[in-house]
């Protein structure tokens, strides 16, 4: 997916204490470093705090330095709508495979899932293949994991054995 926010990337990321973490986690994403201890990373933190900059800064680097590596940036109602057109239209070997494909995914407002049982299910079919492949899965959200009520237990799980970094409001961000 091609990004058109190639204004949101890692130099003109504004670092300060409540998101050195989150920044430095994303930016090891961006360069290849694969660790287990951040797969999946999460971010999490209210509105306008700078957790989309961060995943379209990581889709930003690949695009210049690593293009060969499939990245898919997607929000998280969208996600939800793909799965339903391909639903629609009997494809949902496309849909899978599209995300089973893929060396970094990045979804935006992970919480679009709660409530959503079989959309819960897709997902843990395509986080089970990534993380079997070593592929890196980062999430953002407005609240923490624990947070989320409605996210399947499987789910919430898998998402706790990575990072969870909250990114708070500071002078920086204010």
């Amino acid at each position: 997916m091609i990004n058109h926010h190639h204004e949101f990337t890692f130099e003109n990321y504004i670092v300060s204490e409540s998101n050195k973490l989150a920044y430095e986690a994303a930016l090891a994403i961006a360069e290849g470093k694969s660790n287990s201890y951040y797969n999946p990373l999460h971010i999490y933190g209210e509105s306008g705090l700078g957790k989309t900059h961060l995943l379209y800064a990581i889709q930003s680097m690949n695009e210049l330095k690593t293009p060969e590596r499939n990245v898919i940036y997607i929000k998280g109602d969208d996600f939800l709508d793909d799965l339903i057109s391909h639903k629609q239209q009997s494809k949902i070997n496309g849909f899978r495979e599209k995300y089973y494909d893929v060396d970094i995914l990045l979804i935006d407002d992970i919480e679009y899932l709660e409530g959503m049982r079989k959309t819960q299910q897709e997902f843990i079919g395509i986080y089970n293949t990534l993380r079997e492949q070593n592929k890196q899965i980062v999430l953002t959200s407005e609240k923490s994991i624990n947070e989320l009520y409605y996210i399947a237990d499987t789910l919430r799980t898998r998402f706790i054995s990575g990072l969870q970094i909250e990114i708070k409001k500071d002078e920086i961000n204010e």
